[in-house]
């Protein structure tokens, strides 16, 4: 029992620290003051919220954090066999450095190449998970390379929606373009993910095709740091589809609108906060009546993990970080311009 409250404090620590106004610095400080990291090779149960965490704090942190960082993970070296800790260090690296902008942390990417050269790892489509589950050929290639792809979007659409959305056979390596391709492309430059969506849209395939690669191009886009991206135009997109499908995937929706207030630093115009406010508020209201907990005894002494990765759990984290960022803005100014009962 003790063990198992502990679990749980823990990881209430970490989303509290996640959505605090927090300096960078100070968050990844409280992960190394907990050696958490260290603790990884006997106790995986806080792996996804801690990588979560650096990677959304890295890129703001001081050269002196990371080297502290870098020290922590060099130490997991010295705590397990060295399969097993090379695998820890490599998805820690793999991860964080997938935060930063132009691979500018050296020492980072010095020391994850390293590890690939002695031990034969490589990139993982989810390093930030210790296990998940797919389809067989989710880690085969795509069906063409990053290249073919962006050229045949820019220069031939319709020969990329043939490959895409076949009309007879489903080619091998589909699953993976979709799922992991697409999603990475989009992150990168959400304007791809703009012209994937026209061009999806008008194909004149089924519905449900169309929605799929949809969801894959707002998977994308939750990715993107929300600075690098013209809301207004994602929204308006957003805003074409019908109730069916919006419902379909309100929960990429949802976790698209947190993306977009989890800086407590960062301004964003009123009109933008209007819109995430109101889908928000929209969601809660139209499917708060159907949510249904399930599966309470496999989740007894861990009830955060499925709240937090589960609706109604993203739509409450989208307000926690909203209410974060009034904090920061609005009641600082002296302007409180969200009504309460949207909130609560």
């Amino acid at each position: 029992m003790v063990a198992e409250q502990y679990h749980i404090a823990s990881a209430f620590g970490h989303f509290a620290v996640n959505a605090s106004g927090w300096s960078s610095d100070k968050k990844i400080k409280w992960i190394i003051d907990q050696r958490i990291i260290l603790g990884f090779t006997s106790q995986l149960d806080l792996w996804h919220e801690t990588l979560t965490l650096l990677r959304k704090s890295i890129e703001g942190a001081s050269a002196g954090i990371r080297n502290e960082l870098i020290q922590q993970i060099k130490d997991i070296g010295n705590t397990d066999d060295p399969k097993t800790s090379a695998a820890r260090q490599h998805g820690i690296l793999d991860w964080m450095l997938r935060g930063i902008q132009d691979n500018s942390w050296k020492e980072a990417l010095e020391l994850k190449e390293s590890i690939e050269r002695e031990s034969g790892l490589s990139p993982q489509s989810h390093p930030d998970f210790c296990t998940w589950h797919g389809s067989d050929d989710d880690f085969s290639s795509g069906l063409v390379d990053n290249a073919t792809f962006l050229s045949l979007l820019q220069n031939d659409p319709e020969q990329l929606i043939s490959l895409l959305m076949p009309i007879k056979d489903i080619p091998f390596g589909l699953n993976h373009t979709i799922q992991y391709q697409i999603p990475q492309l989009v992150e990168d430059d959400y304007r791809v993910g703009m012209n994937l969506w026209k061009i999806v849209r008008d194909s004149g395939r089924p519905a449900n095709i169309i929605l799929t690669i949809q969801q894959e191009i707002l998977s994308g886009w939750v990715r993107c740091k929300p600075e690098n991206i013209e809301l207004q135009r994602i929204f308006g997109l957003i805003d074409e589809l019908s109730d069916q499908s919006k419902t379909s995937v309100i929960n990429t929706v949802v976790q698209f609108i947190t993306r977009q207030v989890e800086d407590a630093d960062r301004q964003i115009p009123e009109e933008d906060l209007h819109w995430t406010d109101s889908v928000a508020q929209q969601v809660w209201n139209e499917q708060r009546e159907q949510y249904v907990f399930r599966n309470h005894e496999e989740w007894k002494h861990d009830p955060i993990t499925p709240t937090r990765n589960n609706w109604p759990g993203e739509l409450a984290w989208y307000w926690i970080h909203r209410i974060q960022w009034r904090k920061t803005h609005e009641i600082k100014n002296g302007q409180v311009s969200m009504k309460q009962n949207s909130i609560f």
